[in-house]
């Protein structure tokens, strides 16, 4: 019972039926002032769950991936498909908001799970057709079978059910890479749920979007974490690639940015950014929001920036030139985001350097400008011997 009140954790394997006088005991030590009330019978009911849980899974009981694959097993067996499927299941999965999971790009994606879909086939057509061009169907979300193959297939339908169920969540999706246009559009396909509508909270930040329209990434939370942790009391910060507000927002909410000018040309990101502005109750007085291509937007702007955050990867050396023209003529610091390859570090860093120099002395040439990097965040590795680098830059103006 003390358990239940403090939230440690029980030992299962002595788990009791609660009676009145657990109850009457846990009357007399706690303040119940301060305890949310317990239901007995809820109490009961929670313990039978687990134990049956516990009875059927054993050991697995509280491990998400063992319980799907345990799950799917069982469906597979009653429905006389390759137990091998089982060891084709995605181990990890992104969870955003509290009912949707995306898979990564590649999941599902195998030959071997192309029989769900042809055993559709044969069920819909006459024994005489030839299947044959179809026998090796896959559902390859990348260039395998059109999506409405494993959309509207009803094996798959009952797959998505069975993980849903096991993974306690009711949408789920599959997380294509990123459009590599400049917008970097979202390109999620949603297979279970009607939309794609999330709030996904993350230290005390409330993001909310639509996964099919907007981008988000939560192996950068980190370094989300670490720009919300600056004292930007006193600065004005250009983010120069916002989106729905990634690094905009622990600024203004946990950094308590005086103003952040929000660079953004994505049209969606935009009306997720201004929802977002808003659940998180920052006032319209903090920040301004510059629709369209930062090199257009910022053409009248100079001279304005404390700090500079430029979020864009693969690389986001465009805006070098832009970022050297907003800093104030004091200096400031720059935080430059890039995909480098882990053998041309060293090599990156010198010609970051030296570019910022070169710009700066362009574009204020009253002064000589001492340029260094006071700290490198590796965020993630972003493929194999390639790193997602966040290169944190002070410009220090010297008189000439």
């Amino acid at each position: 019972v003390e358990c239940l009140i403090s939230g440690d954790s029980i030992d299962e394997d002595n788990e009791k039926e609660f009676t009145e006088n657990d109850i009457i005991e846990l009357n007399k030590n706690v303040n119940w002032k301060t305890t949310k009330l317990v239901n007995i019978k809820d109490m009961n009911v929670k313990n039978d769950d687990k134990r049956e849980k516990k009875k059927k899974y054993g050991k697995n009981s509280k491990n998400p991936y063992l319980i799907m694959k345990e799950m799917i097993k069982e469906y597979l067996e009653e429905n006389g498909f390759p137990l091998e499927l089982c060891d084709l299941l995605p181990k990890k999965w992104e969870k955003l908001g509290n009912d949707l999971v995306l898979f990564p790009s590649m999941s599902f994606s195998e030959p071997e799970w192309g029989v769900l879909s042809s055993r559709e086939e044969e069920n819909n057509e006459d024994e005489n057709v030839n299947n044959s061009n179809n026998n090796n169907c896959n559902i390859n979300i990348n260039n395998g079978c059109k999506e409405e193959n494993y959309l509207n297939n009803k094996y798959w339908s009952e797959i998505w059910d069975i993980i849903a169920e096991s993974l306690k969540i009711k949408r789920i999706g599959i997380q294509k890479e990123i459009h590599q246009s400049e917008k970097r559009h979202s390109q999620v396909i949603l297979l279970k749920g009607e939309n794609g509508n999330v709030v996904h909270k993350e230290n005390g930040v409330k993001f909310s979007f639509d996964v099919t329209k907007c981008m988000f990434s939560s192996g950068n939370v980190s370094e989300r974490i670490r720009m919300g942790k600056f004292d930007c009391s006193k600065e004005v910060i250009v983010d120069l690639y916002c989106g729905i507000g990634y690094f905009t927002l622990p600024f203004l909410v946990h950094g308590k940015a005086k103003y952040v000018y929000c660079c953004e040309w994505n049209s969606n990101a935009i009306d997720a950014l201004k929802n977002n502005m808003k659940i998180n109750h920052v006032e319209e007085s903090r920040y301004q929001i510059l629709d369209g291509d930062n090199r257009e937007t910022t053409v009248e702007l100079e001279n304005i920036a404390d700090r500079i955050n430029l979020g864009l990867i693969p690389s986001s050396e465009k805006s070098w030139p832009i970022a050297c023209k907003l800093l104030k003529n004091t200096g400031g610091i720059m935080h430059v985001h890039q995909n480098v390859n882990v053998e041309d570090k060293e090599e990156f860093v010198l010609h970051l350097l030296d570019s910022l120099t070169s710009f700066l002395n362009d574009h204020k040439s009253n002064f000589n400008w001492d340029v260094s990097t006071i700290h490198i965040e590796k965020v993630k590795q972003y493929a194999p011997h390639i790193d997602h680098v966040v290169y944190d830059v002070k410009c220090i103006p010297v008189p000439k």
